[in-house]
């Protein structure tokens, strides 16, 4: 998705130094940006969200030439994220990049532009929650986009979801948002069978610890 901006394939020394203090303005601009995105996931206590129950990783990228295409698009998930997304659901997960990034293109005020979505995926690692922002600038120079149309900025924050939340029908929605409109019913229902047992397991173990910590507390308290 896009390219990484090269200093060493410009031949000109002052578009080299141009090239460096653009993209050394965007990383200051991204980095205020990320930090106020990654506080808000944290604090984010919303009663119409899945929760974070812990963040495990933190990654971004910044891009020269970026599109909304789809097959770069699907190429970047695949590379970065096959621990974390299923080979099944990467056209579900494309999809729903996607649609956040026409957001993007279509929303800039002042040469800047910014958007935020959320998926809840799975993968080998089993069922994680991945909050992804996208901070775009776009170049109207005539001499800047001869260097880069644009760069943009994709941070992905990865956590466990708090699966004890979960309903067996919030299970079927989100393998209907994650299978694309070709899958076989099957397929589909596999992965939310998948999902739903993986679920089931986390909050038995969730039961069990609570109601162990709950029966410790009453014998302490009857000594």
């Amino acid at each position: 998705m896009g390219n990484l901006l090269s200093f060493e394939s410009l031949d000109d020394v002052n578009k080299e130094r141009l090239t460096r203090d653009i993209f050394y303005s965007f990383v200051s601009l991204h980095n205020d940006h990320r930090e106020s995105f990654e506080e808000r996931i944290q604090s984010d206590h919303s009663s119409k969200t899945i929760h974070i129950d812990k963040v495990f990783r933190k990654d971004w990228f910044i891009r020269t030439g970026v599109s909304n295409d789809s097959t770069a698009i699907s190429t970047f998930i695949s590379d970065e994220f096959d621990d974390r997304v299923c080979a099944d659901i990467i056209p579900g997960v494309t999809k729903i990049m996607g649609i956040a990034m026409d957001r993007l293109f279509g929303n800039f005020v002042a040469n800047q532009s910014s958007t935020s979505t959320y998926v809840i995926s799975v993968g080998r690692s089993g069922i994680s929650r991945m909050d992804v922002n996208f901070f775009a600038y776009q170049f109207t120079s005539k001499k800047i986009s001869e260097i880069a149309t644009n760069l943009v900025a994709i941070t992905v924050i990865t956590s466990a979801p708090k699966l004890n939340e979960l309903k067996r029908n919030d299970v079927s929605v989100i393998s209907q948002m994650l299978c694309t409109a070709d899958f076989a019913d099957e397929r589909r229902l596999a992965i939310r069978n998948k999902m739903w047992e993986i679920v089931q397991q986390k909050t038995s173990t969730y039961s069990d610890l609570h109601e162990v910590s709950g029966s410790e507390h009453r014998r302490n308290w009857k000594i």
